[in-house]
């Protein structure tokens, strides 16, 4: 059994061990290995290879004007001034979808310049009519649908959220 406060890891033998100690060193360690990466261009470096393997052109990890842009772009805004306390990924996702971005159906084309990008994040203080998330469409393919779930994903409060578990759950 677990106590309050601490995670318990199976480990051959029955042992049962892993105190917030432990999860707190291993964050630390993983925060460290993914800051080296990025200083030192090894992540970067990384992408393109992956790029490359995907048979894209690696040179749009140095130029983004190389990558398809959508010919408009529209901006949904707070509704009301307070702190966004939630930005729900699914709808954001199904709206993205809803511009072209993913398929509904097999053989459905992709438009890879279109999407949504993030102009806040949950626990940030906006202002009513501040821009939230930056829909690039076309023609407006989409974009009415695309707006109603980002309605549905996005909340503002008054209050910040409260900080989310490290840790939300075992599996045994």
């Amino acid at each position: 059994m677990s106590e309050p406060g601490f995670l318990s890891a199976p480990i051959p033998g029955g042992v049962q061990v892993c105190t917030a100690e432990f999860v707190a060193l291993f964050q630390a360690a993983a925060t460290s290995r993914v800051e080296a990466a990025l200083s030192s261009g090894q992540a970067l470096a990384t992408l393109v290879r992956m790029i490359e393997a995907q048979g894209g052109n690696p040179r749009v990890a140095d130029d983004y004007s190389l990558l398809p842009a959508a010919p408009a772009r529209a901006l949904f805004t707070a509704s009301r001034s307070g702190v966004v306390t939630a930005m729900k990924a699914e709808a954001i996702g199904r709206a993205s979808n809803a511009l072209g971005a993913g398929r509904n159906a097999v053989g459905d084309a992709v438009d890879h310049a279109v999407g949504i990008m993030l102009k806040a994040a949950p626990g940030d203080q906006v202002q009513a009519g501040q821009p939230l998330l930056e829909l690039h469409h076309r023609d407006a393919r989409g974009l009415d649908a695309a707006m109603a779930l980002c309605h549905q994903a996005v909340t503002i409060g008054d209050t910040a959220p409260a900080p989310r578990p490290k840790v939300l759950g075992e599996v045994r």
